[in-house]
C-alpha cells in the first residue's frame, strides 16, 4: 500500500498496481498539465494540475464505492477509471481541445488511444481481459465503474469545484462532500440516486458549479486569454501547417514552445506569456445584436469574437422519494425550484465578446 499527501483529501492511498500505473510517462505528464490552463494570470494560486485532480478523484470514486458497498472487481475497475478519466487531456486542458478536438478528438477519446497503445495498456491487459478494459473506456459506458466518476453528483465534478475554489481563493464551489456520499443509492434499473436526505447537498453542489462558471470561468480576462490561446494554436494549425496531432501527449510547456516556433502564432502566445493582454473591446446580449459592419471587421488576429460555452446541462440527477409508501424516482430539477432555475440563469449572464488590440 502507497499513501500520497493531498492538501484537499489528506492521504490518499493506492495499491501497488495503481502505483506502478501512476509511475508510466503518460500519467505523470499530468503534473505539467494545468487544470485551468492560463486561469492562473487572473487568479495566481491556480496552478494546480490534472495530476493531483486524478489521484483526487480516485479517493472520491474510493469513498462512494465504499458507502454503495462495492467490492472486488467493479470496485478496482472504478478506482482505475476515476485515476484514468483525464489521461487524455491536451496541453492547456479545455481550452486545448476548444481549438483542437475537430482535429484529434477530445480527451476521452484521446486517452482511450492512449491508454490502450501504450503503456497503461500493458499493465492494465496483466490483470484484466482486454474487452473489460475496452468496455470501461468506452464513452457510453454506463455501468457502476464510470457513472460514479462521471455523474452530475460524481467524484469528477466534486474534485474539482472543490480544488478550483481552495486555488482561486473565491467563495464559491464549496460542497458537502460527505453528506451528498452517505445519501447516494444505486438502483439497478435507474442508476446512482440521492435520498431525499442530500436535496440539500445536491442544490449546493450544483449552485456552486454555477457560481464557478460565473465569477471564475467565465471572468472576462480569463476569456479573454482563453481566446487568444485558442486563436494561436488555430492559426499555427490553419497557416503555418503544424500538424494538429503533434500536441497529443504534450505538456503544457512542450507545447508553448510549438506555437513559439510558428511564426503565425507566436505573437498571440508571446502576449499570454508577458500578459500583454488583448481589451475587451463591446459587449453584446446576442449574436444578432451585433451589426453587421462590426461583424465584417473581425478577422481572429487583430480582432477575436469569443462566444461562451453552455455550461448547465439537463440536470439528470434522480431523488429517491417515496408516496404513499412507494419507492418513486424523480428528477431532480422537477423537486427543486433551485435547481430549475438554472438554466435560465445561465443566458442571463452568457455575453458574447469582442476582443483586441487596444
Amino acid at each position: 500500500m502507497v499513501y500520497i499527501r493531498d492538501d484537499i483529501h489528506g492521504s490518499i492511498h493506492m495499491s501497488n498496481f495503481e502505483k506502478k500505473i501512476i509511475d508510466t510517462w503518460e500519467f505523470n505528464r499530468l503534473h505539467w498539465i494545468k487544470q485551468m490552463g492560463f486561469a492562473n494570470l487572473v487568479y495566481p494560486g491556480a496552478n494546480h494540475t490534472r495530476f493531483e485532480h486524478s489521484l483526487g478523484t480516485m479517493e472520491l470514486v474510493n469513498r462512494i464505492g465504499n458507502a454503495l458497498e462495492l467490492h472486488g472487481k467493479p470496485h478496482e475497475l472504478a478506482r482505475i477509471y476515476g485515476l484514468l478519466h483525464d489521461v487524455g487531456h491536451l496541453p492547456f486542458s479545455h481550452e486545448g481541445e476548444r481549438a483542437l478536438s475537430k482535429w484529434v478528438g477530445d480527451h476521452e477519446k484521446i486517452g482511450e488511444n492512449m491508454i490502450l497503445n501504450g503503456r497503461i495498456g500493458d499493465l492494465l491487459l496483466t490483470r484484466y481481459k482486454r474487452n473489460d478494459i475496452k468496455k470501461l473506456l468506452n464513452s457510453k459506458n454506463k455501468g457502476i465503474e464510470t457513472v460514479i466518476t462521471t455523474s452530475d453528483l460524481g467524484a469528477d465534478r466534486m474534485d474539482y469545484l472543490i480544488r478550483d475554489n481552495r486555488n482561486t481563493g473565491v467563495a464559491y464551489g464549496t460542497i458537502d462532500v460527505e453528506r451528498i456520499i452517505t445519501q447516494i443509492g444505486l438502483n439497478k434499473q435507474k442508476g446512482m440516486y440521492i435520498n431525499e436526505g442530500g436535496i440539500v447537498a445536491a442544490e449546493s453542489l450544483l449552485i456552486g458549479r454555477h457560481m464557478m462558471f460565473c465569477s471564475v470561468y467565465l471572468h472576462h480576462t480569463v476569456r479573454i486569454i482563453s481566446a487568444m490561446l485558442v486563436r494561436s494554436i488555430k492559426r499555427a494549425i490553419e497557416y503555418d501547417g503544424v500538424d494538429p496531432k503533434i500536441f497529443i501527449g504534450k505538456t503544457d510547456m512542450e507545447a508553448v514552445q510549438i506555437l513559439k516556433s510558428a511564426p503565425h502564432s507566436n505573437e498571440l502566445i508571446e502576449r499570454i506569456m508577458k500578459r500583454r493582454l488583448y481589451k475587451q473591446l463591446k459587449v453584446y446580449k446576442k449574436l444578432d445584436d451585433i451589426p453587421k459592419r462590426i461583424l465584417n471587421e473581425i478577422d481572429d488576429y487583430n480582432t477575436i469574437l469569443d462566444i461562451p460555452h453552455p455550461f448547465v446541462k439537463p440536470v439528470s440527477i434522480l431523488v429517491k422519494t417515496y408516496e404513499r409508501a412507494k419507492e418513486q424516482f424523480k428528477r431532480l430539477d422537477k423537486i427543486s425550484s433551485l435547481v430549475s432555475t438554472l438554466e435560465k440563469a445561465e443566458e442571463e449572464v452568457k455575453t458574447i465578446m469582442i476582443i483586441g488590440k487596444k
